[in-house]
């Protein structure tokens, strides 16, 4: 099982339809930032970090400690987006 398995399962299409459309534009937008300025280390850190959650959202199953781990990733990233 995975977590898209496991939001798709309990939360129905339109949880996982959101959730999905949060990792394609969290994504999009860093890979953006990545091709168009020099990032700094912090954010090259962050989104490594990210990449790594997504790679390993596609093979465990949901834990507290996973869920704040992507909540963290996702406020960070977006942050240096902003910046």
């Amino acid at each position: 099982h995975n977590i898209l398995l496991d939001y798709g399962a309990f939360g129905g299409l339109p949880l996982l339809v959101s959730y999905l459309m949060l990792f394609i534009f969290v994504t999009f937008k860093a890979v953006k930032k990545l091709r168009e300025d020099q990032p700094s280390w912090i954010f090259i850190f962050f989104f490594t970090g990210w990449i790594g959650y997504l790679l390993q959202a596609m093979i465990s199953i949901q834990h507290l400690a996973l869920f704040f781990l992507f909540e963290i990733l996702v406020h960070f990233v977006l942050n240096f987006l902003c910046l």
